[in-house]
């Protein structure tokens, strides 16, 4: 049979690239845990690039956002900093939820926006401060990403 309109729907992940300058995690923290917390067969896949100088303090943060429930995701983590990272805990096995973690040296770059799989299809959200901020969009517009239509959240500290 043909799926309708809104199973296709369902069955297409929303994409979205959340860029995150240290406590700008904040709203990313509050979007997973809405996520998780979402009893739905819609399919999410996201893609978290955090700087930061507190890795021990965030990462941790990040996987209690996802709490115990298996909401369909695919969450790609990359931490950058210049401090040690620690490994990403431990999660209860769920079939539909995957989290692949990545440790990087430095701050986020312009090599990493070309790893991004499908970032002309992903929605672009984006909190830190007025620095970070200015040079994600940069480098988003090198990659021909309308600034205008990334999401962002400031926070000024």
């Amino acid at each position: 049979s043909v799926p309708t309109a809104e199973e296709q729907l369902q069955a297409a992940p929303t994409k979205m690239l959340w860029l995150a300058g240290g406590i700008g995690l904040t709203p990313f923290m509050s979007m997973l845990a809405a996520i998780a917390g979402t009893p739905s067969a819609h399919c999410w896949d996201a893609v978290l690039a955090l700087t930061t100088r507190e890795p021990e303090v965030l990462v941790p943060l990040i996987a209690k956002s996802l709490g115990t429930a298996a909401p369909k995701l695919r969450l790609t983590i990359h931490v950058y900093s210049n401090k040690p990272i620690p490994s990403f805990p431990l999660l209860p096995p769920a079939d539909e939820l995957q989290v692949t973690f990545q440790r990087h040296t430095g701050r986020i770059d312009r090599s990493f926006f070309g790893k991004v799989e499908d970032l002309a299809q992903r929605r672009v959200y984006m909190c830190g401060p007025e620095d970070f901020e200015r040079a994600m969009l940069s480098i988003l517009g090198e990659r021909g990403v309308n600034g205008e239509e990334v999401v962002k959240e400031s926070f000024e500290y």
